[in-house]
């Protein structure tokens, strides 16, 4: 469960804490104007509810596990490939990635910890996941506002995104416990048993 908060955590603070880098970098980077940015917000807004039904179906343990790294994975790189993209049209694309994986990372990482949460806990989980959520999100974002006078937005989407790529490729070798999200549950000495003979 630890893991599970430490994720999100991490997830919020380096890859959804980019709003506020939005208008420099339209402005700068896309040389675009303001209305780009409400149809950018939009787009991404989308992506979510297009990501969170379209996977909504999908209820197995280990299908939910496989899609929540994968969607980690994503979450970094979309980010770091909008920080790549250098026209409105490719950033809706890519925003549209964006809103997507995040959204069903943070659907899942939610889910997780409440299987793994006691009845009677779930309530005080749940709020100490929204408030980590919530807080490392309003970090981020004051912070990467407050330096995007040194740090061009699209640095540090660049930045933010490709290290929560590495540290989810770190937790992936150095943690069993998230390797097991995608794992093949190992079969009952019974059930072997029972299949041999």
């Amino acid at each position: 469960m630890n893991l599970l908060i430490v994720m999100v955590g991490l997830h919020c603070l380096l890859t959804m804490a980019y709003t506020s880098l939005l208008p420099q970098f339209i402005r700068d980077d896309l040389a675009a104007d303001g209305g780009i940015y409400g149809t950018l917000m939009m787009l991404i807004g989308l992506g979510a509810i297009i990501g969170n039904l379209s996977t909504a179906s999908i209820s197995t343990p280990r299908g939910q596990g496989i899609l929540y790294l994968t969607m980690a994975v994503a979450s970094g790189l979309s980010l770091f490939a909008l920080g790549f993209t250098y026209t409105p049209v490719l950033a809706f694309i890519v925003g549209l990635t964006v809103g997507a994986s995040q959204a069903v990372f943070m659907a899942i990482n939610l889910s997780f910890l409440l299987q793994r949460t006691s009845d009677e806990y779930r309530g005080r989980v749940a709020s100490v996941n929204f408030i980590l959520a919530s807080g490392a999100m309003a970090f981020g974002n004051f912070l990467y506002g407050s330096l995007s006078q040194m740090i061009p937005p699209k640095m540090n989407m660049l930045t933010t995104g490709g290290s929560f790529v590495i540290l989810v490729v770190l937790m992936l070798i150095f943690s069993p416990t998230l390797r097991s999200f995608y794992q093949k549950p190992a079969q009952p000495k019974e059930n072997q048993m029972s299949s041999v003979m």
